[in-house]
């Protein structure tokens, strides 16, 4: 019995290594990744060779087909993820509703935050604000282990309630573009899930960070030529925008007053900052 639970406990390990390397596929396309796992998908594979007692002909048939079903579940893992678009956030700043990016763009000096056209257009403006305060997590933790797989669940959650928000836009004839921000009683869970889940990733670094930046003497000048450097650079995504500390002044999300007023600096349409309910974003 205890040889029994030792084969299949050692099989466990070897599928869990197997999986956290697919994982990695859609984080880090190198190949390096690909030979580290044939490296591991041989070694389960001698390992049972050597230590199965069925006999070395069978024993090498049958490990060839559970490699193969390794194989298989890494490959659906694989077109699972790319279906989803769960990857890293690389997200550009182009076209961007600016108080979705002001909510949550800050978090250490000399960080760059891009947006993608792809996320843009295939997104509600609810669902992309819960999709950057998670973007935000990775940088906090500086694209840590934890927080990677803390991305990866929370994404395929992300990806359902776009569903629902969907559904929920049909049924109440709410029309989800990116002009207007609504929010559906699923994104308003997401939200507040994603913030309390996002919150166990602040370390006490950027906490320090976040009270000096809370500091920072924000006069109108600096706060106009922050408004028309973000303005200028998001224009072109070739240059990406990287927050200075007077853009800081605007994106800093313990001064929430300076958000009202770059409202001043634009037309109504782009005011609008207020969803269907007249309550503003969670965060």
């Amino acid at each position: 019995m205890t040889s029994y639970f030792l084969f299949y406990f050692k099989k466990a390990i070897c599928l869990i290594v197997q999986l956290a390397l697919a994982l990695s596929f859609f984080y880090y396309s190198s190949s390096a990744a690909i030979i580290t796992f044939l490296l591991i998908t041989f070694i389960c594979l001698f390992y049972y060779y050597f230590y199965s007692k069925n006999s070395v002909i069978k024993n090498f048939k049958s490990h060839l087909v559970q490699g193969q079903d390794y194989f298989m579940l890494t490959h659906k893992i694989i077109k699972i993820s790319k279906t989803l678009d769960i990857k890293p956030p690389k997200i550009y700043i182009s076209d961007v509703n600016f108080f979705l990016l002001a909510t949550y763009s800050v978090s250490k000096n000399n960080t760059q935050i891009f947006i993608s056209n792809k996320l843009l257009n295939s997104s509600t403006n609810s669902l992309l604000e819960a999709y950057l305060l998670l973007s935000l997590s990775q940088i906090k933790t500086k694209s840590s282990h934890k927080s990677s797989f803390a991305y990866f669940i929370t994404s395929i959650f992300l990806y359902i309630t776009s569903k629902l928000d969907f559904v929920f836009s049909l049924i109440f004839g709410i029309h989800a573009d990116l002009k207007y921000i609504y929010r559906s009683p699923f994104s308003s869970l997401m939200s507040v899930i994603l913030y309390s889940f996002n919150f166990l990733f602040l370390t006490e670094n950027t906490i320090k960070k976040s009270d000096k930046m809370s500091s920072i003497n924000c006069s109108s000048y600096i706060i106009e030529k922050a408004l028309w450097n973000l303005k200028h650079y998001s224009i072109n995504t070739k240059y990406p925008l990287t927050l200075s500390s007077s853009i800081l002044c605007v994106l800093n999300p313990l001064k929430k007053n300076n958000w009202f007023k770059y409202l001043n600096y634009q037309d109504k349409a782009t005011a609008r900052i207020l969803n269907i309910n007249g309550n503003y974003p969670i965060f």
